[in-house]
């Protein structure tokens, strides 16, 4: 190949290159617009799932940041995916919000953390999945239940703390899982299939199985006509529950590691 082709063909390609990137770097900030405008959709939509009395105001000092502020906050932080340790830099690089939520100082990770935990999260929720199903027309007809883990930190971290004895999250343990043991707490929540809105959770160490909660989490699937879940509340003790208080009709996989042959397991269904 002679010189002139092999200069062309590197020139082609890094221009091909070049224009690949040019367009990357396009669609990234087409992303970023895109997102802050969703954001902004939502947070300008807040108001209406904003049940009068949820967000009750505290006695004592005026507060420099109101519960409504500090509530559309951390739904900014959950839906851009940032931590309350990132918040500060977050808002920061996007000035926009700080604009938009009228923040003249941006609160601390402590701040956020003290006044994230006096949000009656669980009422909220409640009352927005009873409002949003009252206003589409939903019917209460599917409800599942399951569980997830989630880390209280990293795993470095957890085996060093493990070493020295010291557990900052004191609700948290560890738990043996398929990817080996891991230390954090565990979610069990019921979910609505129609609409896919939780209507509770409970939140629990690692370490503890999902038929220790079972009672108190069907206790939120009352209204409903079927309830479905894994193996892991395959037990005689939350069939009786559930049709003994909610009335529901039972979905549940078979465990075959109770000892039980499935015939009769299905006679003491």
């Amino acid at each position: 190949m002679c010189l002139e082709k092999r200069v062309s063909k590197r020139f082609n390609s890094g221009t091909i290159e070049l224009t690949k990137n040019r367009k990357r770097g396009l669609n990234r900030c087409y992303h970023k617009g895109w997102r802050k405008r969703e954001a902004f959709k939502v947070l300008d939509n807040l108001y209406k799932f904003m049940v009068k009395g949820t967000v009750k105001k505290v006695r004592g000092r005026n507060k420099e940041y109101d519960e409504t502020t500090i509530l559309k906050l951390l739904v900014l932080l959950t839906l851009a995916k940032k931590s309350y340790r990132r918040a500060k830099r977050f808002l920061e690089g996007n000035g926009e919000y700080v604009e938009y939520l009228g923040l003249k100082t941006i609160p601390s990770f402590q701040t956020l953390c003290r006044r994230a935990k006096r949000i009656p999260l669980h009422e909220i929720v409640q009352k927005i999945t009873k409002l949003f199903t009252d206003l589409e027309g939903l019917e209460r007809k599917e409800v599942t239940v399951d569980s997830f883990r989630e880390r209280s930190c990293k795993g470095s971290t957890a085996q060093r703390r493990r070493k020295r004895g010291k557990y900052k999250d004191q609700g948290a343990s560890w738990a043996k899982t398929n990817k080996g043991w891991r230390y954090g707490r565990k979610v069990h929540i019921s979910l609505n299939l129609v609409n896919k809105l939780i209507i509770d959770w409970i939140i629990t160490g690692g370490s503890t199985h999902d038929s220790k909660v079972a009672p108190k989490i069907a206790d939120t699937c009352k209204g409903f006509k079927y309830i479905l879940s894994d193996s892991a509340y395959d037990s005689n003790q939350f069939y009786g529950y559930i049709f003994e208080k909610t009335g529901l009709v039972t979905v549940i996989d078979i465990n075959r590691r109770r000892g039980l042959d499935t015939e009769k397991q299905k006679q003491l269904r």
